[in-house]
């Protein structure tokens, strides 16, 4: 008896196995009908985008792709935004486009940077140094930035009667942008070669700014030159509670008192 019901589990197993594998292979070859229709349409959709850009080159004439293709290598310019300003030229009067191309020649031919603080000028010195040289500026104070255009928003607050220098970026090791890619030694020459009283660091408050700065903080240190770094913290109108950790917390160390 017990030797029979032995005999019969065999077969009621490989019939429970059947029933249970059936399933499963019909599943298999759904899935891979499902990747097959994928894949075409995938095929389907990159032969699409293919054909538009195709058209869309076919549509337009040499000199206006040209432009295309020029406004497009702009920062912050996409296809769709360099079209609507080919466009715009395009329906516009001709002396429109010719005042453009001549600024933009004359900007390239007659701007340089400034041969005491890397400012941009059309002049030897540049607006503010020229100032200084005239005893309208301090020049005690000096104040370091990245670039030429943190000097137009400094210069906006009317805060701010000293003189400055500019670094031409950060330090920034992923980018491969070290100490010796920056005017710092230049930097060090005017400290030594004028009467500096304070050296205001107003690089931006990210990585590579802070790194820039604590880096020149430690060379400017043993000149015994005043090392100061612009206050961080609520912007006005904010409010506490959506303030984060790292922006309260600089505040709260920038507090002053009233």
């Amino acid at each position: 008896m017990c030797m029979d019901v032995v005999g019969q589990c065999p077969g009621k197993t490989r019939w429970c196995l059947d029933r249970a594998v059936g399933p499963l292979s019909r599943c298999q070859s759904a899935a891979d009908r499902c990747l097959d229709s994928t894949d075409r349409h995938l095929g389907k959709t990159s032969w699409c985008l293919n054909a538009v850009a195709e058209v869309s080159e076919m549509t337009q004439t040499h000199s206006l792709q040209k432009l295309l293709d020029e406004l497009e290598r702009l920062p912050g310019i996409g296809p769709k935004s360099a079209q609507r300003i080919a466009y715009w030229l395009l329906n516009n009067e001709t002396d429109t486009a010719e005042r453009l191309a001549n600024a933009i020649v004359e900007v390239k031919a007659s701007v340089h940077f400034c041969e005491r603080c890397f400012n941009y000028a059309e002049d030897k010195l540049c607006p503010v140094c020229a100032k200084a040289a005239q005893g309208q500026r301090d020049n005690e104070i000096i104040c370091v930035v990245s670039e030429p255009r943190d000097i137009t928003a400094i210069e906006r607050t009317g805060e701010f009667s000293g003189v400055y220098h500019v670094l031409g970026g950060a330090i920034s090791p992923i980018d491969g942008i070290g100490p010796e890619q920056l005017r710092i030694r230049e930097l060090l020459q005017r400290l030594a070669a004028a009467d500096v009283c304070e050296v205001l660091l107003a690089t931006n408050p990210n990585v590579e700014g802070e790194t820039t700065a604590t880096y020149l903080a430690r060379l400017i240190k043993p000149l015994n030159i005043k090392t100061t770094r612009l206050a961080s913290g609520l912007p006005v109108g904010g409010d506490l509670e959506f303030a984060d950790e790292i922006t309260l917390g600089r505040a709260i160390e920038a507090r002053r008192e009233i």
